[in-house]
């Protein structure tokens, strides 16, 4: 099998290392932010999402459906209310079945911890992506060192720079790269890793 590097470990980067790693390739996912089961990354931010048919779909697909089931709150109508104060229940379904609303926090948590749980996941954090070089098919990460916890010594910008790589270009093809993927040290605290 293949050896995978995936460049951020939110809700999409954690539940695609489930998959791969299901597969049987050895995964590692960088992240660039600390861990969010360890520190308060997501502190002021109150993002509840609901999950969608398609997002139970996928989270059975990749046997984690249950332990996401036990953080969502289930949603059954919302409440309007006019100018005059009357309110009035408006039902999500017209089965009266429930959406669920779950924290986006709560769920990158509980997938990063489905993830580690697998033993070909490696979980990386405080890994900014520097660089990516498709045709060499490499990623060259800064780790950045936490100078007490909640802050880092660093700034960071709102995209990710490999990002902006790929956006750069006007078409890639997006391959694994050798099976003999390998990390090294470039100088301390950058390193390179095949994708």
């Amino acid at each position: 099998m293949k050896k995978i590097t995936i460049v951020g470990g939110g809700l999409v980067g954690s539940l695609l290392a489930v998959f791969l790693a299901k597969r049987g390739h050895t995964v590692n996912v960088h992240e660039r932010r600390g861990d969010p089961r360890k520190t308060n990354v997501y502190a002021g931010r109150s993002i509840n999402l609901v999950v969608s048919h398609r997002g139970w779909t996928a989270l059975r697909a990749a046997g984690v459906d249950k332990a996401v089931e036990e953080i969502t709150v289930p949603v059954y109508a919302r409440m309007t209310h006019d100018r005059e104060g009357n309110t009035t229940r408006l039902p999500y379904s017209i089965d009266n079945k429930a959406i669920h609303s779950v924290s986006r926090g709560e769920l990158n948590c509980r997938l990063l911890t489905e993830a580690e749980k697998l033993p070909n996941v490696k979980l990386h954090f405080n890994h900014k992506c520097l660089d990516v070089d498709l045709e060499n098919a490499t990623c060259v990460f800064e780790r950045d060192v936490p100078e007490r916890e909640g802050g880092f010594g660093k700034s960071e910008t709102p995209q990710s720079e490999g990002r902006c790589r790929f956006r750069q270009r006007r078409r890639f093809q997006c391959g694994a790269g050798e099976d003999d993927a390998r990390s090294f040290h470039l100088q301390p605290g950058i390193h390179r890793a095949r994708l």
